[in-house]
């Protein structure tokens, strides 16, 4: 029988494996941590000349209105308590009230779920182009708004959604100039209601490209984050860090960058950026008594 020649592991072997396991896993908690989630940031990619639409982000977008039944539906009068939901183009979505994230078969823009606006951004996409961002070569994302367009309901841009860790924490950040018109970023939390059973069975009769995101249940929001840039006369950085509500009640299983700008005038807006905080970095924001006020920094 051969004899097993194998040396065993010595105590200082065992400890060395062990700082190298603890090494590599702090090491790929940091790399997750640091992972950008939104595509096209920087607004370095072009608009997609077919849709129309900025890769990344949703720019064509919609809301719906309330139309209630009546049983005199001439004079208006007698409620019959059904609702139908109408587009910003005039497409009639039917008695569930669609959301966030879905588009509209016959405009292909994007639900926003925000106002009963209807008809305010059906020409959202008009305010909004690519100009020369931060750096002397970078892109930014550039609002353009005329005097009845920035004094109503000004314009947005939407991120995709985003699908978020529950036990994480985040930060949102970006640089801003404007001349003239308020800048105003908000990060929305959305909740899955999987008891809507009525909404779940109707979400299945959309067309595929009503439903981008292959979404099963209704959303329903449930949380907000807001940074209000205001007006700044030159480049400035803001961040902000949100984590989940301690109430089970306004806790969000998705989230999306809601980047709004009104008044009449012209504002950028670049480094649009979302990360997941280190566990230093949440155990600090759910100690600190500031942990809802943001940063502005002149850069």
């Amino acid at each position: 029988m051969t004899p097993n020649t194998r040396t065993p592991p010595t105590r200082f072997g065992r400890r060395a494996a062990t700082t190298l396991a603890i090494a590599l896993l702090a090491a790929l908690i940091a790399a997750r941590a640091a992972k950008p989630l939104i595509t096209n940031g920087s607004f370095e990619k072009p608009l997609d000349k077919k849709t129309g639409e900025l890769p990344g982000w949703h720019i064509k977008i919609t809301s719906v209105t309330p139309i209630p039944e009546y049983r005199d539906p001439e004079n208006k009068e007698g409620r019959t308590g059904v609702v139908h939901f109408k587009c910003g183009c005039g497409h009639m979505w039917g008695t569930v009230r669609p959301w966030v994230g879905l588009v509209c078969p016959n405009c292909k823009r994007m639900i926003t779920g925000l106002e009963d606006s209807s008809a305010w951004y059906i020409e959202n996409e008009k305010w909004i182009k690519i100009v020369n961002g931060r750096g002397p070569k970078s892109k930014g994302l550039g609002f353009d708004l005329p005097t009845e367009i920035g004094n109503v309901q000004g314009a947005r841009a939407f991120s995709r959604l985003i699908k978020v860790d529950p036990r994480a924490g985040y930060e949102i950040s970006f640089h801003a100039v404007s001349k003239k018109p308020h800048i105003r970023v908000f990060v929305e939390g959305f909740k899955l209601i999987k008891k809507d059973k009525e909404a779940a069975e109707w979400v299945k009769t959309l067309p595929k490209e009503s439903n981008p995101y292959k979404q099963r249940y209704r959303l329903k929001r449930q949380y907000r984050k807001h940074i209000n840039a205001q007006t700044p006369g030159k480049w400035t950085h803001f961040t902000g860090k949100f984590a989940q509500p301690k109430s089970k009640r306004y806790r969000f299983d998705y989230m999306m960058v809601n980047i709004y700008a009104y008044l009449p005038g012209q504002a950028v807006i670049d480094d649009v950026a979302l990360r997941r905080l280190t566990g230093k970095e949440l155990e600090e924001h759910r100690s600190s008594k500031s942990k809802d006020r943001h940063k502005r920094e002149p850069r």
